[in-house]
């Protein structure tokens, strides 16, 4: 399931780390928070744990200042799952390039926390998420991050009539009803006339 393999020394089942691709909005954070519950369920993780964070919730003013960060949000999260969103933040860089930096030492402390799992299994799994143009550049710069997840997915944009579905399917879940004349079809033509793709995925 997922990419589920038999790795550790008592032959358990062992979920590999993982990259999500996707825009806004479609389903990445709700994903892994069920993989927290069923992965637990499964005897694959300690605890249903599941912890979202972004970069500043690792980085800090000095190098071990964003060590020490690193490793409370990875103890934190310790046996269940680390969702880092937006990723590809941790390789910023600036005029002084001290923000790379703090990224550079932060995934230094998530590297050193999925290798040490080799021997256990106790530490987080790991998820980055982000925007696929912008994962996929940080990715290419960070090798020796990106050969630590054996797993990706990309989530794509939904289409016109899927968002129409989604929002019919809300307005009845609200106890509210629409009249007769505006149909699924209607909706999902009015949305591919008066929107673009950039503006959908990023308000759906």
């Amino acid at each position: 399931m997922l990419g589920v393999t038999l790795s550790d020394e008592a032959g358990r089942p062992r979920a590999p780390h993982m990259i999500f691709f996707g825009n806004p909005g479609t389903g990445k954070t709700a994903v892994a928070r069920l993989l927290a519950k069923v992965y637990h369920e499964l005897g694959i993780l300690r605890k249903p744990k599941f912890l979202e964070v972004e970069r500043m919730d690792l980085i800090a003013a000095d190098q071990r200042g964003t060590i020490a960060k690193t490793r409370e949000v990875l103890e934190e999260a310790r046996g269940g799952i680390l969702f880092i969103d937006e990723a590809y933040t941790l390789g910023m860089t600036s005029k002084r390039s001290r923000a790379e930096n703090a990224g550079n030492d932060a995934m230094g402390e998530i590297i050193r926390s999925i290798d040490t799992d080799e021997a256990g299994r106790d530490s987080p799994l790991v998820i980055l998420a982000g925007f696929p143009t912008e994962m996929n550049l940080f990715l290419a710069r960070h090798e020796d991050l990106r050969r630590r997840f054996d797993v990706t997915f990309e989530f794509p944009d939904y289409t016109c009539q899927e968002l129409a579905e989604i929002f019919v399917d809300l307005v009845h879940a609200k106890g509210f009803y629409l009249e007769e004349s505006i149909r699924v079809e209607y909706l999902a033509k009015l949305l591919e006339r008066q929107t673009v793709d950039r503006w959908r995925s990023e308000r759906n």
